[in-house]
């Protein structure tokens, strides 16, 4: 079996170093890995082809195993493969590319879409809270602006990466009232806000996954009868039973973001992510419009996983990286 071209494991490493950028960015950096497979690949058949691509798309996968966008970028491409595998190896070479292509302007126009969608729910003269940066939320805000709207952003830091402080820096020089606060206040700010503005690193038929701290911040919705609306591209959407769980995709950060001195009996435990019963959304904004919770489980009945995925998908994923 042929190997994987030097530059995609290249792209791959830099991938699984990548901390800072959103899922949907990273998804995109993901397409290109595709795009390079297509151009650099020895296979001499389409046997061959399709398997050193399901090995690519299961190297990515394990190199973010938390970013859904990544496992149904690599899952539509194996898929689309396999649906065309007695083509010629060119030919699948040029399928390859072309999806993956697809796939990135597909990432681009979503948020622009999402954007259009959300913005209706802004209303003249309200308050939205929200926690980390989200480019699916930022881009509902620019479009409230672009509507000349009148609104107040509340935006919980989120530690320990402070994601949020770049969201108030955007806000801030769009000329948006932006106010930032400690995680720990969002209690105390919940009651000047009209709703909660949330994007998703994942969504399943179950929960939603986003940044440490969005549970809290939508109990505390729910104790005043706010809304919470979730924004997020629909590549984030996977089966319950395809998601790589939080305990096992190591997403972690280091304890010196915690705590920086080393301690003998005390352990330190830094998450990222965790996940959000989906019972607790009000309403979900996708690129293809607005969905009711209890919507999701018919849009995952038409989702399609690739076999080699399924069985790829029962084995337990670690990324070392990012374990404590």
């Amino acid at each position: 079996m042929p190997s994987t071209p030097e530059g995609c494991k290249n792209l791959i490493s830099k991938l699984r170093k990548d901390h800072l950028s959103g899922a949907s960015e990273l998804s995109r950096k993901a397409s290109l890995v595709f795009i390079v497979f297509s151009e650099q690949t020895k296979s001499k058949n389409s046997k061959d082809y399709l398997d050193q691509l399901s090995k690519l798309g299961q190297d990515l996968i394990r190199s973010m195993p938390d970013m859904v966008p990544i496992f149904n970028l690599s899952n539509s491409i194996i898929t689309s493969v396999e649906n065309q595998k007695s083509s010629s190896v060119q030919g699948l070479r040029e399928l390859t590319k072309t999806k993956a292509q697809e796939f990135f302007q597909n990432s681009l126009t979503s948020l622009d879409r999402i954007g259009d969608y959300g913005q209706k729910w802004i209303k003249d003269n309200s308050t939205i809270l929200t926690l980390s940066f989200s480019a699916s939320v930022l881009s509902i805000f620019k479009k409230a602006k672009e509507k000349k709207k009148n609104f107040k952003v509340i935006v919980c830091e989120s530690r320990p990466l402070m994601e949020g402080r770049k969201l108030v820096f955007v806000l801030s020089s769009w000329g948006i009232k932006v106010t930032l606060i400690v995680d720990v206040a969002m209690g105390l700010f919940v009651d000047k806000a009209d709703l909660i503005l949330l994007g998703a690193d994942g969504v399943t038929e179950k929960y939603f996954i986003n940044k440490i701290g969005s549970y809290p911040l939508c109990l505390c919705a729910k104790e005043r009868s706010l809304p919470v609306y979730l924004a997020c591209e629909e590549s984030k959407f996977i089966p319950e039973r395809f998601r790589m769980k939080l305990e096992d995709t190591g997403g972690n950060g280091k304890v010196s973001e915690v705590y920086e001195r080393k301690l003998e009996n005390a352990k330190i435990y830094n998450p990222y992510f965790e996940k959000v019963p989906i019972s607790l959304c009000t309403k979900i904004i996708t690129e293809e419009g607005v969905l009711m919770p209890s919507e999701i489980r018919e849009f995952f009945s038409k989702v399609r996983i690739s076999r080699r995925f399924q069985k790829f998908t029962r084995i337990r994923l670690i990324a070392p990286e990012r374990q404590l």
